[in-house]
């Protein structure tokens, strides 16, 4: 192998061979694309003798039948959009709000640690639950981050249910 690499010729037949594999693959991408010649043109639209030249033929956009080759066409809307975009004409819905769609069942505060129950899901600050994410845990309350924004959740007793200042005098 050493003999090989040592003979001038070899290494001159490989520097082609280099030099060759660049020019395909690098220059050649870059320069700019000719047009065809105007005798190719003109021989398409050409008249056979005794006939009026016919008009140039003009061809209509190319269709490409993406299914041929088992790719899908290229989707309606923005693949990197977080959030799909409803269709044209269609009313927005409004996202719900954390309150009615988390359920707030427990609270763990602890000397460097605080941890609360949400949908039966136990969670720590940083952590998310049904596409919210929880960003403060207080005695009575969590506030998470969500589509509507920063929104703060209770315990069902603190939204007017059995237990609260509502209900305080039906015993």
């Amino acid at each position: 192998m050493k003999r090989l690499l040592n003979n001038p010729i070899v290494v001159g037949a490989m520097a082609l061979v280099a030099a060759l594999i660049v020019y395909i693959n690098v220059i050649r991408p870059l320069m700019p694309k000719s047009a065809p010649p105007p005798e190719q043109v003109a021989d398409a639209g050409a008249a056979t003798p005794g006939k009026a030249p016919a008009a140039p033929v003009v061809t209509a956009a190319l269709a490409i039948d993406y299914s041929a080759a088992g790719w899908a066409p290229a989707p309606r809307r923005d693949p990197f959009s977080s959030v799909p975009l409803s269709p044209i004409g269609a009313a927005a819905e409004r996202p719900k709000q954390a309150k009615d769609m988390l359920q707030l069942t427990a609270i763990v505060i602890e000397p460097g640690y605080r941890a609360a129950s949400i949908n039966k899901s136990f969670v720590k600050v940083g952590q998310n639950v049904d596409n919210y994410r929880v960003i403060g845990i207080a005695p009575e309350e969590v506030t998470v981050a969500g589509p509507l924004g920063r929104e703060t959740i209770t315990f069902a007793w603190n939204r007017g249910g059995p237990g609260s200042a509502a209900f305080k005098g039906i015993q």
